[in-house]
């Protein structure tokens, strides 16, 4: 009797326009990412994650949180290749498009990066929205002087004796 395997981490099927496809991320996709955008792949898992926490806080003008499109395109794209070659970068940005497509990809990214398992659907915990929103500059103090201001009045040297 032959024992069936689990599928590798980061592997999940999903239907689109009736075809079933197998997204995987192992080390080959990602490494296929990197190559395509010169980045790491963290990038896009942090804006798509960055993305999902603001959706799900109902965050007003949402698309500022959105991701580099050509990044998601290259993702689905890199994500496909071992079990489907044949889909190109227009395909797989209409792809995305469907939400089926994007439970799949939130998946199999999630758990090709330790964050919980694709069959079980088990999310990672969401981080905490202030972490993701960027931060405004540290101040450098406050200036000596304001434009239009006063000079200061004329000091007396130290030490110096009055002249009479």
């Amino acid at each position: 009797m032959r024992e069936t395997q689990a599928p590798p981490i980061g592997e999940v099927e999903f239907q689109f326009e009736g075809l079933a496809y197998v997204m995987l991320f192992d080390w080959g996709a990602l490494a296929q990412y990197e190559r395509a955008m010169q980045e790491s792949i963290f990038a896009i898992f942090a804006e798509l994650e960055r993305y999902q926490v603001a959706a799900e806080a109902k965050v007003p003008n949402l698309m500022r949180y959105a991701p580099r499109m050509s990044a998601v395109g290259a993702l689905v794209k890199a994500g496909l290749a071992r079990h489907h070659p044949e889909v190109d970068y227009d395909l797989a940005m209409r792809m995305f498009a469907d939400p089926a497509v994007q439970a799949a990809l939130g998946a199999a990214s999630e758990a090709s990066m330790g964050g919980g398992d694709a069959d079980a659907g088990e999310p990672a915990p969401a981080p905490n929205m202030k972490a993701r929103v960027p931060a405004k500059p540290a101040s450098t103090g406050t200036k000596s002087s304001r434009a239009g201001s006063k000079p200061a009045a004329r000091s007396k040297a130290s030490g110096a004796r009055r002249r009479g």
